[in-house]
């Protein structure tokens, strides 16, 4: 398993985490709405009508979010790559309850008002590959290939906060010209998405990742 510094390792881990914030409270506050100890939003009665799915995403992602972070900061540190042995499966369970709920939740739920179709597209394309993604993981990790199931990893992580990197997108957005149209909005977090994916492949292929032959 490529190793980190540990001062590099930590800093990576602490932002990660305070960026996951913007997604993990969100998704607690949509938890607390559809489990009935808050008032249901009228903004998004697709939700209310058929809690099960955006219930099980919520439920799968808000965890693995948090966990995975952790999972590779101890998987780049010599000291705790038990750890990251021991809590691995765990993570990559949730990751694929991430994947699975994200496109039991678009093949189930109605697109939001104004939404472009071509969103449930984008949506269910990006937990196919995610899902593909942990597939390649657990693959390599039987193998033995870590360098490749590193990336794997690194790749499934991007795909699945792509909705971070869509707040962060969307802020001055709304700082500038207000609330974007739907053509706007899905260009945005297309761009979110691929951005993620961008930014695994160049880490992939920086040091510590690169440099084995084993590297795809």
């Amino acid at each position: 398993m490529p190793t980190l510094p540990i001062k590099s390792a930590r800093i990576l881990l602490g932002i990660t985490l305070a960026l996951s914030i913007l997604v993990v409270l969100p998704g607690l506050l949509r938890l607390v709405e559809l489990s009935g100890l808050a008032a249901a939003t009228e903004a998004e009665p697709r939700y209310t009508a058929q809690p099960a799915p955006i219930l099980a995403h919520i439920l799968t992602a808000v965890p693995y979010i948090l966990l995975a972070p952790w999972s590779v900061h101890w998987g780049l540190t010599k000291q705790r790559q038990s750890a990251h042995r021991a809590f691995g499966p765990l993570v990559m369970l949730l990751g694929f309850g991430t994947a699975a709920s994200g496109l039991w939740a678009v093949l189930a739920l109605p697109l939001a008002a104004g939404e472009l179709p071509v969103m449930a597209w984008l949506r269910a394309s990006v937990s196919l590959a995610m899902l593909g993604a942990i597939l390649m993981s657990v693959q390599s990790l039987r193998e033995r290939r870590y360098r490749i199931h590193a990336a794997w990893s690194l790749r499934t992580y991007a795909l699945a906060t792509g909705a971070l990197t869509q707040a962060v997108f969307f802020v001055p957005l709304f700082l500038t010209i207000g609330l974007p149209g739907p053509g706007i909005s899905a260009t945005v977090m297309g761009a979110a998405w691929g951005a993620n994916v961008a930014f695994a492949e160049l880490l992939i292929r920086r040091r510590p990742l690169a440099g084995s032959k084993d590297l795809v």
